[in-house]
């Protein structure tokens, strides 16, 4: 099972010192790749030289539906040019989810998908808090409504909402493309400092190793509010991981 970073986990640094600093950080911390969300002002080919030179893979992206199909020639080129099978709908339409009016969003969610399964690219729906809770979960639905349609399931949202993560990740496997392991603090606060993989409330132990028995090829790691050393982070996160890959 591949272990990856979500780089919106790192957003600030990449800000701050680059992509080049970012991916050396990856690297450095012993994962196999990489999740991007956005270019960060490089071009694909020069995205592909860094993740050469520092052994990661492009793992797969988030990229919204309005720009798979307003800028499809470009959202091709990029994910065509590093090899990236995987394309996730980062946030769905929070107004349209409580109101419980998803016609327009549905459609649209349709289209982008259907763009991308004709270039052969896997098309998740990365969830929030707002389409799950214990009354309503509106996730696997949009799966049995738009064919193809997977789930890149974010457990700290799950949690947050208060759903059991592990619970829902065994119940809907079979809509479930790659976990995004985020954990959530004991305060419960969505915006807290983020804990290092394990040391939180969203059961990581367990999720991690149903992942692994159940043949995950990819999961990855994100973090909302990173403090203190980033390195020290990952890599503490990375060996939680490890540890449970069993």
């Amino acid at each position: 099972m591949k272990t990856a970073v979500q780089l919106y986990s790192l957003r600030e640094l990449i800000e701050k010192k680059g992509l080049n600093t970012a991916l050396k950080l990856v690297s450095d911390a012993g994962y196999d790749g990489v999740e991007f969300a956005g270019q960060y002002n490089c071009t694909p080919n020069e995205i592909k030289a860094l993740l050469e030179k520092y052994n990661l893979e492009a793992v797969g992206a988030h990229i919204s539906a309005n720009d798979i199909i307003n800028d499809k020639a470009n959202v091709l080129n990029f994910i065509n040019t590093l090899n990236i099978d995987i394309v996730s709908e980062p946030c769905g339409d929070i107004e349209a989810f409580q109101k419980g009016d998803l016609s327009a969003y549905v459609e649209k969610l349709s289209d982008a998908n259907l763009i991308m399964l004709e270039n052969n690219t896997v098309f998740c729906y990365h969830n929030h808090w707002f389409e799950a809770s214990p009354a309503k979960q509106y996730l696997t639905p949009l799966c049995n409504i738009i064919c193809g349609l997977k789930l890149e399931v974010d457990v700290f949202w799950l949690k947050y909402a208060g759903l059991n993560p592990l619970d829902f990740i065994k119940a809907n496997r079979d809509f479930i493309e790659v976990l995004h392991l985020k954990e959530l603090s004991k305060s419960g606060e969505a915006n807290a400092p983020s804990p290092v993989l394990g040391d939180g409330i969203t059961g990581m132990k367990d999720i991690i190793e149903f992942a692994y028995k159940n043949n995950f090829p990819c999961v990855i790691l994100e973090a909302e509010n990173i403090q203190g050393d980033i390195l020290s982070y990952l890599k503490k996160s990375l060996d939680f991981i490890k540890a449970n890959m069993k």
